[in-house]
Parts: C-alpha cells; sequence; structure tokens
C-alpha cells in the first residue's frame, strides 16, 4: 500500500479544509472515518459510484484531510 505524505497542521490552508467539508458528502465520510477505522464501501451510506465516491476521498485528502 503506497505511503501517503501529510503536510504538518499549521501549513494547512483553513479556506481549503472549509472548502472541502462543505460539500454534504465529503462531510458525512469524515464523520464515518473520524474513528480511525478502516471502512468498506458499503458503510459509506451515500448513493453515488464508486468513481465518485473515490473523487471525494480525494479531494479530503488534498484538502488535506487526512482520509
Amino acid at each position: 500500500m503506497r505511503q501517503l505524505q501529510h503536510p504538518e497542521l499549521a501549513d494547512v490552508p483553513l479556506d481549503h479544509v472549509l472548502s472541502a467539508l462543505g460539500d454534504p458528502i465529503r462531510l458525512a465520510i469524515v464523520r464515518l472515518i473520524a474513528d480511525g477505522q478502516e471502512h468498506v464501501r458499503s458503510e459509506f451510506d451515500v448513493d453515488i459510484a464508486q468513481s465518485t465516491l473515490s473523487h471525494h476521498v480525494k479531494t479530503l485528502r488534498d484538502a488535506p484531510l487526512r482520509t
């Protein structure tokens, strides 16, 4: 599995984080993964395609929110 690099919290632009969390689907993803556990696709209660879910997770990672 590829290792993800995360910036220091002080280097994270707040406007990027707020923009990423402004989408209801991304906010639901963050709420689910906030427990720090691994989750499978079926646990995400969102009616979207896998490719769209992947896009939202990438957006959160690029925010950069730790997903």
